[in-house]
């Protein structure tokens, strides 16, 4: 992962202020709150939430740093959310779970596997034959519930979507 990466910065800044905002409504130190947030938010809000924070006697919280933290927050999912969006989809390796989870249900819609309830219960063996920036090919043995097979098959990106094809 680039540290340095433009989504990547902006979650952390709006993490670090959404943190801050929240220790400063709870009586904390905001700046100190602010690089704990940034470096590790997920610790530091149900830190913040399940302790107890004293003020001062006479002081209130502070109620303006409510919709800041609610801003920030929102910030820092929508900054997630379009770094995950603008990732470009690639293809599985032939031997991972993505892999075989996608064969597995290629084989379950195909005609075979409608008509007789064809399964793939798991492959072994498995071979990366060929890979290109498009295309992954594979080889190996596809256990069915009929019976163990030699499978071919391939990962491909066809109108931006990842398609399979499997032959046995």
């Amino acid at each position: 992962m680039n540290w340095v990466h433009p989504y990547f910065l902006g979650y952390s800044v709006m993490a670090g202020t959404a943190t801050a905002a929240l220790a400063r409504h709870r009586g904390r130190r905001a700046l100190l709150w602010f690089i704990f947030g940034t470096i590790a938010w997920f610790v530091a809000v149900p830190w913040l939430f399940f302790t107890k924070s004293r003020l001062p006697d006479g002081q209130a919280a502070s109620r303006r740093m409510i919709p800041l933290a609610v801003v920030a927050t929102c910030a820092a999912i929508g900054l997630n959310t379009a770094n995950v969006a603008s990732r470009p989809a690639t293809l599985p390796a032939c031997d991972s779970y993505l892999g075989v989870s996608d064969l597995q249900d290629f084989v379950a819609a195909s005609p075979a596997g409608k008509v007789s309830g064809l399964k793939l219960l798991s492959m072994t063996d498995i071979r990366e034959v060929v890979r290109s920036a498009t295309e992954v090919a594979c080889n190996g043995t596809g256990h069915l519930n009929t019976g163990a097979v030699r499978m071919d098959y391939s990962f491909y990106f066809e109108d931006g979507k990842r398609l399979v094809e499997a032959h046995w």
